[in-house]
């Protein structure tokens, strides 16, 4: 997952950094920094996987990228 890829889940979800980072249980310093990086930041593994996590429980799915498309994340929304 990269920081242009949560960018565009939280947007997607409409949620704010502070709802994000309590959510994922990172801090809201941390979620920023990954945040700041376009590409996979540097971080503890445990970071990312908690954020991917979290946004695939709430509809999101990332595409893995290609040369033609890139990196990409939509969101599926289910009737309840």
């Amino acid at each position: 997952i990269t920081g242009s890829q949560i960018r565009a889940a939280r947007a997607l979800l409409n949620w704010t950094s502070a709802t994000t980072a309590e959510m994922s249980q990172l801090t809201r310093q941390t979620l920023h920094r990954l945040e700041t990086h376009d590409d996979v930041p540097p971080s503890r593994s445990g970071s990312l996987a908690a954020l991917e996590r979290l946004f695939v429980a709430y509809g999101v799915e990332f595409i893995d990228a290609d040369e033609e498309k890139g990196l990409a994340c939509g969101y599926d929304i289910v009737d309840d």
